[in-house]
């Protein structure tokens, strides 16, 4: 099979469509190009003739139906959905549903509040740990408590810790790193990582730092239970990682082996993948 993926990485939050392309080379059965925009898509497109192409709602390009329609292509088209506008997901869904494009939408699921279409069934593919992310770690000259990842200034007055980091993306904090730089040189300062807005689901940073850090955990005021039900199912057994409960995970070590076997970029491929009939994976 012949596979472009779209480069809709954000380096601050998110690395997926690095880490799904890294995965697909790695089959060998497929030949795989990352579409960068430096050239024109027509031209891509005509070029390289994809069975599959991988992009994300904000990326699509409008083209993209155009050339489908044209050429006569059968192609596998995955849009991601994650983190996009619920007014942009019904806009990209009517217009390739005027083209009369057959696709495919896939995102993350695992948010309190849930991603809705107007027809269109929607993929659950979960954010994942990016094991293409290799550089010199950098170290403090000793371990802080804690880092929290929060959107809320309020929060702070839960912060029970002696010595803190605050990281946000949505204000100016103590600190501020986009996510290679947080898993390559900065989860290991960390006695524990805490994050606050799980609300929105499990971030790629949360699986990251599952994996990386010593240990983590999350605050919510009002879906605790929840996000606790969330972690357990995806991770296969039952935690909590509540950083208020007395009853807390002290011991990670099973979750990070189920996020190596089960929560990389070669597992996710495979996902996709299986809703192509007949593609190996």
């Amino acid at each position: 099979m012949r596979i472009i993926v779209d480069d809709y990485m954000n380096p601050v939050s998110n690395t997926q469509s690095g880490y799904l392309y890294h995965a697909l080379k790695d089959l060998k059965e497929h030949e795989v190009l990352m579409y960068n925009k430096k050239q024109p898509l027509f031209e891509v497109l005509d070029r390289f003739n994809p069975d599959i192409y991988i992009t994300a709602c904000s990326q699509a390009s409008i083209d993209l139906p155009v050339w489908i329609k044209e050429s006569g292509k059968d192609l596998k088209l995955f849009v991601n959905i994650s983190n996009e506008k619920q007014g942009y997901i019904y806009e990209i869904e009517s217009h390739f549903r005027r083209m009369g494009i057959d696709f495919t939408f896939f995102g993350d699921l695992s948010g309190v509040q849930k991603i809705l279409t107007k027809k269109s069934k929607i993929v659950s593919l979960l954010n994942a740990v990016d094991e293409n992310i290799i550089a010199e770690k950098k170290y403090f000259k000793e371990k802080i408590d804690c880092l929290y990842f929060m959107d809320d200034k309020d929060a702070i007055e839960e912060f029970k810790s002696e010595t803190y980091h605050i990281c946000s993306s949505k204000y100016v904090a103590d600190i501020r790193f986009d996510l290679l730089t947080a898993v390559n040189s900065m989860f290991h300062n960390y006695k524990e990582v805490v994050f606050c807005n799980l609300e929105a689901g499990l971030s790629q940073a949360f699986f990251e730092s599952l994996y990386r850090a010593d240990k983590t955990y999350f605050i919510s005021h009002e879906h605790t239970d929840k996000i606790n039900e969330t972690i357990s199912k995806v991770m296969g057994g039952e935690y909590n990682l509540d950083y208020n409960s007395k009853d807390k995970l002290k011991d990670f070590s099973t979750i990070k082996e189920t996020i190596k076997n089960k929560h990389t970029g070669t597992n996710r491929v495979k996902q996709l993948l299986s809703q192509c009939s007949g593609v190996k994976c």
